[in-house]
């Protein structure tokens, strides 16, 4: 089995959460002050995690290109969070290595959905397997 534990952070300061910290499957990366990147995570794992943090999400991320305000015509990237939070920061943590979300999206049809609600406290996420054809992935994220 496997496991993603995450904690997150940054709401009060930022008004946006953020992944500081995640284990890579044999050690807590610290991504506080540096970007994280592909080479620090154990074989599947991480194609494993940018799956999951994909198909089990209702989250989205909007860029936008504002202009400063300081009479040079300059632009800045803006990337506004649209849905959770929590699912916000976990798709611009995979985006930060270069994984699209959207296309993940594209290419693992979801089977069944079964939305978090405040009941049930958890959400579930059924995908066909990305290489075995009769074989599923489950996803399941949830509060305690």
């Amino acid at each position: 089995a496997n496991e993603i534990c995450s904690d997150k952070t940054g709401t009060l300061t930022r008004n946006r959460m953020t992944v500081e910290a995640l284990w890579n499957g044999w050690e807590v990366k610290d991504y506080e002050r540096s970007p994280p990147r592909k080479e620090e995570f154990i074989g599947e794992h991480l194609d494993i995690l940018v799956e999951a943090i994909a198909v089990n999400s209702t989250a989205y991320l909007e860029f936008q290109n504002i202009e400063i305000q300081d009479g040079t015509g300059r632009f800045k990237e803006v990337i506004n969070h649209v849905g959770s939070p929590t699912e916000c920061a976990l798709l611009q943590f995979m985006q930060s290595m270069d994984y699209d979300y959207h296309h993940l999206r594209k290419d693992y049809p979801i089977i069944h959905v079964e939305q978090f609600n405040s009941e049930r406290k958890i959400m579930t996420t059924v995908i066909q397997h990305p290489t075995q054809q009769n074989m599923y992935r489950v996803f399941v994220k949830g509060a305690s």
